[in-house]
């Protein structure tokens, strides 16, 4: 009988990177596509992504850690980015002027994120303890 492990799960790294490069595709392709995209995918699809990202880059150099830690390292991780995009000094908004940056860090503080990078972390969790289910 398949058991759950809650301590130190065993992650293989090739297939975590697999899954960051796949995120992040899938992430790049919500915003370059996003108008040709239902509208709720389009407007939240990039949000979600973004923390499931964190969580599988989390999971890849920390691949011992329990999921519930990785689940609230990306979601603290994801909050206080957000948080981060009320300030607004110069410098930090030349920085945010790079596409990339951007992408990275955002640029509007948006309430429905925060739902988001919740869901987010849900659906990073449960792929994780998949992939990490044990056979006695």
């Amino acid at each position: 009988m398949p058991t759950l492990t809650i301590d130190s799960p065993k992650r293989n790294r090739f297939v975590y990177a697999g899954l960051v490069t796949v995120t992040i595709a899938l992430g790049l392709g919500s915003r370059i596509w996003r108008n040709s995209l239902p509208s709720f995918i389009g407007d939240y699809a990039g949000d979600v992504l973004w923390t499931v990202c964190l969580f599988f880059c989390l999971a890849l150099i920390l691949s011992k850690a329990p999921t519930w830690k990785l689940f609230c390292a990306a979601l603290i991780g994801s909050l206080l980015v957000e948080l981060s995009q009320l300030y607004h000094a110069p410098w930090v908004d030349e920085l945010r002027g790079y596409k990339i940056i951007a992408l990275m860090i955002g640029s509007t503080f948006v309430w429905s994120d925060l739902v988001c990078y919740f869901f987010g972390a849900v659906v990073a969790g449960a792929i994780d303890i998949i992939l990490t289910w044990r056979q006695p």
